[in-house]
């Protein structure tokens, strides 16, 4: 008789063998690099110094790198830093946006402070704008640029983290959602700016994205605008400031294959401990006491903790006597038991992978990406963990000498998963749990008063993002120096989340079960968006002795449709198949529909007179869907000048010591429609919650 295996024993099956073989692989990994640094150990060091600026001051956010490896640091608020595996035979790099980048051997030193010097030839670098691109030195507006160099060497994870530290007012926040695996940094300029809120406009490749999810090995440049002046050109969607981000390009020197990875090991910073049980039990006894009660632990009690934390016993509860079923726990029990040290890992794997190809001649350039970040989380009982997937490919052609193509494509994929139990109750649960108990019994079962039970049996919560972007463009230049471009931008969302709740079963101290949660439920939701964006704009520069102007003039429209499910089912058939159809309880079903669109129309003006006298007035006319008629549309000017000193003969004595000194001033007039939908409709409700 033939024997069969189920469908979902198979997938078991399967599911094991990848778990083996990745174990495998990770011990192999760990083994290699145990075995080079025990080999290294004896001359590895610790490494400090202060960096400052060539004034003296403290350089914040500096980069530290050691030379050839992805071990670095970065410069506090006091310009100092730290390094623990540094040896004598390498080269430490110093590196900071706007001064040029130093290496240092380290030879036999133990202090090594380093004074960074300014690289004044980024002043000449062309810098992305919006809807087009300036020279640094004849910017007017309040524009930072930070480069790939500057991050392609940080020990972090995504592009917020790395933009950290590396451009003036842009101020890097933890969310609500903290340090957890996933979790999305907050970001602003110049500080908040609402009492509502309100967030960053970020674009990537002229098309909004969430930066959370890029590769930061992708990045070739990112331009902030800071102030009103060089961000009106983006009128209502820029009230809060403008990050523009570039990726990378191809090439015309032939294909170039580039490969990197990166295997490191993360650990929590700052983790708090438990008390001592002896401590926590004298102390809960002398409350008692002081509130007219007997006290709260009994001298026996107090000798087995004693007898414990000595390891003459190794059993920290007993069957309580008049009620053998269960055990004895908090006042009756004498383990000792550090909850952080029992829940969080001391330190966690994380790796990532890069692979890209670029290339192309005179005529033809692309460049192809794709990358792979996996995280594992710290928790011990309940993993977690995360993962991103990116894919890229930019490719420009020039079919004659006035007529290019370019098509831009990107996915993204991030995935979450971890336990179901609520994370705001989980956090007030661990840090309650009394060190008198443990996460096991004496018969290896998990204790049912504690949250690792919940964790362990309580279901799965796993939330996928995908994003699908895809940019044609064309660009047609009739005229020397009159180029038009126009592009269509789309872009799809999906944001699939399960959530599963199921039974929790306790073993009691006879070995029978008793249900700590006898139902259960599964919930699944979707949300998918769908943007489409035209836009057509044109540039046209020119200069005349010395005297130089440029004009820009262009419309764009968006439109996005969004649209959302979700149902929930009690009373799963089996825990072990958490679904919608295996479900035959009560139901919930709920959704959302809507859309939103902007119109815009908006122009620049740019003159300089010897990139010593600089001027730039822009306007935008913009509309928006979320208003009500009569308040739709509003006009968004702005004007900037600046005065470059430096550039005067008088100030020739004074180049050498400082060689660029710029006087400006800007005004702008910026919109919010950063706002919910349909605020300006009386709504009613189409469903009450009466029986």
């Amino acid at each position: 008789m033939k024997k069969r295996f189920k469908k979902s024993q198979l997938s078991n099956c399967l599911r094991f063998t990848s778990s083996i073989i990745k174990l495998l692989f990770i011990l192999g990994i760990v083994f290699l690099e145990s075995a080079t640094v025990a080999g290294a150990e004896q001359q590895k060091r610790k490494i400090s110094g202060t960096i400052t600026e060539e004034n003296g001051n403290p350089l914040p956010g500096a980069t530290v790198m050691i030379e050839g490896t992805t071990v670095g640091a970065i410069s506090d608020s006091n310009g100092k830093y730290l390094i623990e595996t540094a040896n004598e035979g390498q080269m430490l790099v110093f590196s900071f946006m706007g001064y040029k980048t130093q290496i240092m051997p380290i030879k036999d030193k133990l202090q090594l402070d380093i004074s960074m010097v300014p690289d004044f030839q980024t002043i000449d670098e062309v810098v992305v704008i919006g809807y087009g691109t300036q020279k640094k030195v004849n910017l007017s507006g309040a524009v930072d640029v930070v480069n790939s160099k500057a991050i392609e060497n940080r020990p972090v994870s995504n592009v917020v983290q790395a933009l950290q530290g590396l451009a003036p007012n842009v101020n890097v926040s933890v969310g609500n959602t903290g340090g957890e695996m996933g979790a999305k940094q907050i970001l602003n300029i110049r500080g908040q700016g609402s009492i509502s809120g309100g967030s960053v406009y970020t674009l990537v490749d002229g098309i909004e994205q969430d930066i959370s999810n890029l590769n930061p090995d992708d990045i070739e440049n990112i331009s902030v605008l800071k102030d009103a002046a060089a961000a009106s050109i983006y009128g209502a969607r820029a009230a809060f400031g403008v990050i523009l981000v570039t990726t990378k390009k191809g090439r015309n020197d032939g294909i170039s294959l580039n490969y990197n990875n990166n295997f490191s090991f993360a650990s929590p910073t700052i983790v708090p401990h438990s008390v001592n049980s002896l401590n926590f039990a004298e102390y809960f006894n002398v409350a008692s006491v002081n509130d007219g009660k007997p006290p709260l632990f009994q001298q026996i009690i107090i000798d087995n903790i004693k007898r414990y934390q000595a390891g003459d016993i190794d059993y920290w509860t007993i069957p309580i006597p008049w009620a053998p079923l269960y055990w004895l726990s908090y006042s009756g029990a004498w383990a000792n038991t550090d909850w952080y040290e029992e829940q969080y890992r001391k330190w966690t794997p994380n790796n990532t992978h890069n692979l890209s190809v670029s290339g192309g001649d005179n005529r033809t350039q692309f460049h192809v990406s794709g990358s792979l970040f996996d995280q594992t989380g710290l928790l011990k009982i309940g993993d977690d963990s995360f993962n991103r997937y990116n894919l890229n490919s930019k490719i420009n052609t020039r079919a004659f000498d006035w007529l290019r193509f370019n098509l831009i494509t990107k996915y993204n994929k991030t995935i979450i998963s971890r336990p179901s139990y609520d994370r705001s109750l989980y956090y007030n649960s661990v840090a309650r749990q009394w060190p008198t108990n443990a996460p096991y019994y004496p018969d290896g079962s998990l204790a049912y008063e504690n949250v690792q039970i919940w964790l362990e049996q309580g279901g799965r919560y796993d939330e996928t993002q995908n994003e699908l972007t895809f940019i044609p463009g064309i660009e047609i230049e009739p005229l020397k120096n009159w180029i038009i471009y126009t592009n269509y931008r789309w872009k799809m969302n999906t944001n699939p989340i399960t959530n599963h709740e199921a039974r929790v079963i306790g073993t009691l101290a006879d070995g029978s079960k008793s249900y700590l949660r006898s139902t259960s439920n599964y919930a699944s939701y979707m949300y998918e968006s769908y943007y489409n964006s035209p836009n057509i704009y044109s540039t046209y520069s020119k200069t005349i002795g010395n005297n130089s102007f440029s004009v820009l003039a262009g419309f764009e429209q968006e439109l996005i449709e969004y649209q959302s499910t979700y149902a929930k089912r009690y009373d799963l058939i089996s825990d072990d198949v958490p679904s919608l159809p295996t479900a035959i309880g009560k139901q919930e079903a709920n959704g959302t529909i809507g859309h939103w669109s902007t119109r815009s129309y908006f122009g620049r003006l740019n003159y300089n007179f010897k990139e010593k006298y600089l001027m730039e007035f822009s306007m935008r006319y913009d509309g928006s869907s979320k208003f009500p008629d009569g308040y739709r549309w509003g006009n968004f000017p702005s004007g900037s000048a600046a005065y470059v000193i430096s550039k005067e003969d008088f100030w020739e004595p004074l180049y050498s010591y400082i060689n660029m000194l710029k006087i400006r001033a800007s005004y702008g007039s910026l919109g919010n429609q950063d706002v919910a939908n349909y605020l300006y409709f009386e709504r009613m409700p189409i469903y009450t919650n009466l029986p």
